[in-house]
């Protein structure tokens, strides 16, 4: 089954959840994070590594990450 681009406000809102975002222009792998000291979370990009901060528009869609391969 193909996952299905969602409006933001139905993202997850759990702490360290990652997903594929949609900026309006770019698709990335983010990770939502509590780094702003408003506690609202952020969505950063997800490398693998420590999320860092997205140059990219503000995410408009997300849909889950696909399964890892197996083997």
């Amino acid at each position: 089954m193909e996952g299905q681009w969602e409006t933001m406000e139905t993202a997850p809102s759990e702490e360290g959840s990652r997903v594929l975002l949609f900026d309006g222009t770019y698709q990335f792998a983010g990770v939502l994070t509590r780094y702003n000291h408003k506690h609202t979370g952020e969505w950063r990009l997800w490398t693998g590594a420590k999320p860092a901060p997205w140059d990219g528009g503000i995410p408009t869609h997300w849909m889950p990450l696909p399964d890892a391969p197996s083997g």
